[in-house]
């Protein structure tokens, strides 16, 4: 657990559930947010947006699976507490990315190991938003001819082939391949091929078409 900056929303209508997870959550140093519903819920997190959710399937106003898909779409993890039982329901929430589900009896140590987890998704999550963001301004100092020389690099392709591929000499790709090194602040060829596969993975390798 890090501390007070990630926030955990507990959104259960039993009062005495929603105590007993936040004593366990805040006693780990972990900032809390108890809510008894899932419009309670909404309302908070557009102003202050949770890391992770402990939601009840069933809640008052709307389905716990429903509100699961509002928060998932908001790239919220999601834990379960819920004596709630049909199998159709549990993998519903499984299917839709619930990091777990506990059932009562809770205790310290499972309620714990399940926000950790649901936690450590979630700053992966960002890491790879914020390593998105990165190779992305750093791609858009390349020229465009830079670009088609790094698309063939990273495909696997020697100075000469790209040199004939491109009409233009293998000095030339030299320069170029050492500019792209420099513009994308790659440590290795290695390191090139992998932010390559990052912009691959989000769909911005077609910009390099």
């Amino acid at each position: 657990m890090s501390g007070r900056n990630e926030i955990v929303y507990v959104v259960n209508d039993n009062p005495e559930t929603r105590a007993t997870i936040c004593c366990y959550l805040e006693g780990a140093g972990l900032d809390t947010r108890a809510c008894g519903s899932a419009a309670e819920c909404l309302n908070e997190s557009a102003a202050t947006p949770p890391c992770c959710a402990i939601l009840d399937i069933e809640l008052p106003d709307m389905s716990g699976l429903d509100l699961q898909l509002e928060l998932a779409a908001l790239g919220v993890p999601i834990v379960f507490v819920t004596a709630y039982s049909e199998v159709t329901a549990i993998v519903r929430a499984l299917k839709a990315g619930a990091v777990d589900l506990l059932q009562p009896p809770l205790s310290r140590d499972n309620v714990l190991v399940a926000v950790n987890a649901a936690l450590d998704q979630y700053r992966r999550r960002r890491h790879a938003q914020v390593t998105l963001v990165e190779v992305r301004n750093r791609r858009a100092r390349l020229t465009p001819r830079e670009r088609q020389v790094m698309r063939l690099l990273v495909n696997g392709m020697m100075n000469k082939q790209i040199a004939l591929d491109l009409g233009i000499s293998e000095v030339t790709v030299q320069i170029h391949r050492g500019r792209i090194m420099d513009k994308m602040r790659a440590r290795s060829f290695a390191h090139l091929v992998r932010m390559a596969q990052t912009l691959e993975s989000s769909l911005d390798w077609e910009e390099f078409s």
